[in-house]
């Protein structure tokens, strides 16, 4: 009879947001559960923006493992667990996600949890982020939609992994990443929820935004393994998945179709980029339907002068197939292939489309996921790279202060100034 291996690790899973209680104890903020009211199989859930007084909220409460984690966690090893998989709440260690330092007490609470289950002989299996984003985050940058949550989550992870470094063996970095891709996410996983407040299955749903919160969550997930590789290498990083399996409602190739492009959407997606890192082809043709914002970028060689930035932000598109395979054919069949929309903005290279493409030269450039035209012009600013055609507003860019003494033209400005003090990326 097989058996299994000794080392086997056999246990069970709870998370912080569902089961620890004390909500608002020893410094710890509010998350967005604790924002959720109870439902019922007549009523749902609702998200609100404050605490009402006329409503429930379960996590506030739970099970109180907060003040019984002692007692729990003999009776998991009472059921033999060789492993207890638990989360650590963000806002209990960065009440808002936005301090500099950790709540002293909530990190003492954690290591007072993962003594009690060394002590019983269970390993901790610890997810980051499950389920339990700071509220806080929600209200000034709607959650994941903004790329200021990545150095926020670095922070959290940086405190968290110095400090259990010699009790955390096995990490998680995010919790049913997979769910960013449903409408539920943007409660969920993603926290673009920013000033909703209502039933749970009214919550507004943006494709584009939900896509664009979950690209940042894959590059935080990414950054958070690198540096734990880096800096700890006794860790073992991963994610979870919630494998969600349908099946084609008949054998008809159109149900089998329309069912696998659903499995790869909301299942294989999330897994295939966490694996190999990259967007996998067929989310590429997913965008190009919805529309996608993206960035389009071009670094252009010019002798005597070196790299010159080009920049358009806009959106993907989609072609009629018998249009795409004609203009498809007239390129490097190597060369992959997004159809994109331009932001015009009828002024210079950005008049129309025939402007953009007549000032842009040759059909090719770099595609990055998100409008980060204004991250790119500032960073060229740093290098000392001009940068000669983009359609960012105004208001979103920023250069140096010492670049107004080159004149009111910002684009020319721009030139004199990186040719004055010189480039710093050799």
């Amino acid at each position: 009879m097989s058996v299994f291996r000794d080392d086997f690790l056999w246990g069970g899973a709870c998370a912080a947001n569902q089961f620890e209680g004390a909500w608002n104890v020893d410094g710890k903020g509010p998350s967005i559960p604790d924002l959720c009211t109870n439902g019922s199989h007549t009523s749902p859930k609702w998200v609100t923006t404050a605490i009402r007084s006329d409503r429930l909220y379960p996590s506030h409460e739970a099970i109180d493992f907060y003040h019984h984690y002692e007692e729990d966690i003999a009776l998991f090893a009472e059921m033999g667990f060789k492993t207890f998989r638990t989360s650590i709440n963000w806002t209990r260690i960065f009440p808002t996600g936005m301090e500099t330092e950790p709540n002293e007490k909530g990190l003492e609470f954690y290591d007072k949890v993962f003594d009690c289950c060394k002590k019983h002989g269970i390993e901790p299996l610890v997810t980051i982020s499950h389920y339990e984003l700071p509220y806080a985050l929600v209200e000034k940058y709607n959650g994941w939609a903004s790329r200021e949550l990545i150095e926020f989550y670095m922070n959290y992870c940086k405190a968290i992994f110095e400090r259990y470094k010699d009790k955390v063996k096995y990490w998680l970095t995010f919790n049913e990443i997979n769910c960013g891709t449903m409408p539920m996410g943007a409660i969920l996983e993603t926290g673009t929820i920013r000033g909703f407040e209502g039933p749970t299955d009214k919550v507004p749903d943006n494709k584009q935004e939900r896509f664009q919160a979950l690209h940042h969550q894959f590059v935080a997930s990414a950054e958070a393994v690198r540096y734990a590789h880096d800096h700890y290498p006794q860790f073992k990083m991963g994610c979870m998945i919630c494998f969600i399996t349908s099946y084609a409602l008949t054998c008809d190739p159109a149900d089998e179709i329309a069912n696998q492009k659903a499995m790869q959407i909301s299942n294989w997606f999330c897994s295939d980029m966490h694996v190999r890192g990259e967007y996998p082809s067929y989310m590429k043709r997913y965008f190009a339907e919805i529309g996608m914002p993206v960035t389009m970028s071009r670094l252009n060689m010019v002798d005597g002068l070196g790299p010159v930035l080009q920049i358009a932000e806009g959106w993907t598109c989609e072609l009629p197939d018998n249009v795409h395979d004609t203009l498809d054919k007239r390129t490097d069949p190597t060369w992959p292939t997004t159809w994109f929309v331009p932001r015009l903005t009828g002024e210079d290279a950005f008049t129309d489309v025939y402007s953009v493409m007549n000032n842009w030269g040759a059909n090719h450039g770099a595609i990055s996921h998100g409008h980060i035209g204004a991250d790119l012009i500032t960073l060229c600013s740093i290098l000392r790279i001009p940068v000669c055609m983009h359609n960012v507003p105004e208001e979103k860019i920023f250069r140096p202060a010492a670049w107004n003494a080159f004149g009111m033209d910002k684009e020319g400005a721009d030139y004199r100034a990186c040719t004055t003090y010189g480039p710093i990326y050799k």
